[in-house]
């Protein structure tokens, strides 16, 4: 069972890695680049496979502005679109077309 974890944990890490060599989802649909994220769990931190739903989110984006996602999200969809969306493109920056092989 701790193989299996230690797997698992390996294998979330790199999938996170990629998403933060990304940048930040938001800061790049304003045709910026933000390094500098955090990985945001788009259902809670338990649900099975939560650790694939997740978003790179600078700290603007994610918590501390006004239109930050903890803080106004309805705001933030409006202007970025659902958390979904920015999923989908955020893995298809990372793989294509290809959704396969990310635990889904």
């Amino acid at each position: 069972l701790l193989s299996q974890l230690k797997v698992k944990y390996k294998t979330h890490k790199a999938y996170w890695d990629a998403l933060a060599g990304l940048g930040c989802i938001a800061c790049f649909m304003e045709g910026r680049h933000n390094g500098y994220v955090s990985v945001h769990h788009i259902s809670g931190r338990v649900k099975p496979n939560a650790h694939w739903y997740v978003l790179p989110l600078c700290g603007e984006h994610h918590q501390t502005s006004e239109l930050a996602l903890h803080r106004n999200k309805a705001r933030f969809v409006q202007r970025y679109g659902t958390e979904m969306i920015l999923w989908t493109q955020c893995n298809k920056r990372l793989f294509g077309n290809q959704l396969v092989g990310v635990g889904i």
